[in-house]
């Protein structure tokens, strides 16, 4: 396991993580929204209390209203390999938002 990848042994995302995801996504990933990364916060994509792992590869960064607004509206993130996110809102609603880069290829 690297920095890269703590699993489920914590749900904090480590500072090399947290370099990595704002390197790939350089905004907030939310539809629309273009506030810089290094301003946003790191959220599981696939819920940490849900059995999400915290991997560099289940981050995104989102700004403080829109991480707030995923919560609050129930919105659901699909992350895909190649970093392209879709979101879904219980009305069946969704976007798609692709990463302005790429996380380095992992190791294992």
């Amino acid at each position: 396991m690297d920095d890269l990848d703590i699993g489920r042994t914590r749900r904090t995302p480590s500072r090399a993580q947290r370099q990595a995801v704002i390197a790939r996504d350089q905004h907030c990933r939310f539809p629309g929204c273009d506030r810089p990364a290094g301003w946003s916060e790191i959220h599981h994509v696939q819920p940490w209390q849900h059995g999400g792992p915290t991997t560099a590869t289940n981050l995104g960064a989102f700004c403080t209203w829109d991480h707030t607004q995923i919560h609050r509206n129930h919105t659901t993130i699909a992350l895909a390999p190649d970093g392209t996110m879709t979101f879904t809102t219980p009305f069946g609603e969704t976007w798609q938002t692709k990463p302005r880069s790429q996380l380095p290829r992992l190791p294992f």
